[in-house]
């Protein structure tokens, strides 16, 4: 019976250890950025999906993505995407993900102790360099990885 409890503890840390080496972290936006980028081209060729009136912004939750992106996003473990055109997007109001031009790909939090993880793509005519922020009280932290690429956290206090 120990040796069955101890296996089951193994199996269960093991399971824990795979789940967490996920590719949404800042390692795995560069080395899937290509597929990133056909989400996006996939994401520009269809109509809007769903449009909020005030605001020139696309929201795709997981039945959307997985209607709408024919590209294999699995192993990112992408539960929401935004695009924001030409104006802001006040939802992210104090971050740069408010800002026009966008294209956030979102792997929402299991729980409150856990953190939203952001990709987020700055498709504007010229790259705004909105470089490395960390914003304590908010838990907040962005990080570019390169002129069009960044990765943020966002945690809950």
């Amino acid at each position: 019976s120990n040796v069955v409890k101890t296996m089951k503890y193994k199996l269960l840390l093991l399971l824990v250890f795979i789940y967490s080496c996920g590719e949404f972290n800042e390692n795995g936006v560069l080395k899937n950025q290509d597929k990133l980028l056909i989400a996006i081209e996939e994401l520009n060729s269809f109509e809007k999906v769903r449009q909020n009136d005030s605001y020139d912004i696309y929201h795709l939750d997981n039945d959307d993505i997985d209607s709408h992106i024919t590209v294999d996003l699995t192993d990112l473990s992408i539960d929401y995407i935004v695009k924001n055109g030409s104006t802001k997007n006040s939802r992210y109001s104090g971050f740069i993900e408010e800002n026009d031009s966008l294209v956030i790909f979102i792997n929402r939090s299991g729980n409150i102790s856990d953190l939203e993880k952001r990709i987020i793509y700055d498709f504007s005519k010229t790259p705004r360099n909105f470089g490395n922020e960390k914003i304590v009280g908010a838990s907040y932290r962005l990080k570019q990885l390169d002129q069009r690429w960044y990765y943020s956290e966002v945690g809950f206090d």
